[in-house]
């Protein structure tokens, strides 16, 4: 009779250590999952940060967004990587949101940026002429459906060159010290 106590007894405590370990598991999973979700914003805030000091050091590179005239080898140079980073940043973004790791709220800002990139002139250029070639097939196809509907314009560039050219009527002056 002991023996059959025994063997109740342990396999009472062996149901529970599964419990446990089940447990333990979850929570386990559960960071980390939370954990690669703040590794990809990690990233591709990382990505943005690195467009942003791009045109920081070389101011150019949204002046030459918005010239008509042709531009030169340097230029296009330089677009070509600085556009290339973008589309590169966005298609991480996008394939993280496919597989459910970017939220909404990341993705509609993400798409926010993709969308005013998209709409210049010269980005249009670009993507015919070669950026289609510098991104996945899917992501590819994203794009081009999204252009299908984006209107032509380059008043993305233009606003983040004009943008504090003349006073607002918020910004107040500060008072003449006497």
């Amino acid at each position: 009779m002991e023996r059959s106590k025994l063997a109740d007894l342990s396999e009472i405590f062996s149901s529970i250590a599964i419990v446990v370990t089940l447990v333990y598991l979850t929570v386990e999973i559960d960071q980390n999952t939370d954990a690669i979700h703040a590794q990809t914003r990690e990233a591709v805030l990382t990505g943005a940060q690195t467009e942003l000091a791009a045109v920081r050091d070389n101011p150019n590179l949204i002046k030459s967004m918005i010239k008509t005239q042709h531009l030169n080898t340097d230029e296009q140079i330089q677009l070509f990587a600085w556009i290339t980073s973008i589309m590169r940043t966005r298609e991480f973004a996008w394939l993280q949101r496919q597989n459910g790791i970017i939220d909404d709220s990341q993705w509609a800002t993400e798409l926010a940026v993709l969308s005013g990139i998209l709409e210049s002139t010269r980005t249009r250029l670009w993507w015919e002429k070669i950026g289609r070639k510098a991104v996945s097939e899917e992501f590819g196809v994203f794009v081009d459906d999204l252009l299908k509907d984006l209107p032509t314009s380059d008043g993305f560039f233009e606003t983040q060159t004009n943008w504090a050219s003349e006073p607002s009527a918020k910004i107040a002056t500060p008072p003449n010290d006497k």
